[in-house]
C-alpha cells in the first residue's frame, strides 16, 4: 500500500492517484468514474476526484495519530475497474 505525506486535523490538502499506467495497458481506454472512500470515519473528501488518469481528491479534518485508508476506485470506458488502497495519517 503507497503511503501519503502526513497531514494536521486542520489542514485541507489534495493528493493524487496515479492510474495512468494502468490505463496505457489498454491503449486507448479512457477514465469514466472515479471514486474514493476513507475508513475509519472521520476524515472527510471535501472535493471530490474529477475522472482523468491521475485524478485528484481534496481531504480535511481526520483525528491526530489516526491512520486512514484512502481508496481510490476508477472505472474505465471500457468496463475494466481499478482500485487503490492508499494510507494517508493525520498527525
Amino acid at each position: 500500500m503507497n503511503t501519503c505525506p502526513t497531514k494536521s486535523p486542520q489542514e485541507t490538502l489534495d493528493f493524487r492517484c496515479d492510474f495512468g499506467p494502468w490505463l496505457a495497458q489498454a491503449p486507448g481506454d479512457t477514465p469514466a468514474t472515479v471514486t474514493v472512500s476513507t475508513s475509519p470515519p472521520g476524515l472527510v473528501t471535501s472535493r471530490p476526484p474529477v475522472a482523468e488518469p491521475h485524478p485528484t481528491a481534496w481531504f480535511s479534518g481526520g483525528a491526530s495519530g489516526t491512520e486512514y485508508v484512502v481508496l481510490w476506485t476508477m472505472t474505465a470506458a471500457a468496463g475494466r475497474i481499478k482500485t487503490e488502497a492508499v494510507s494517508l495519517v493525520v498527525g
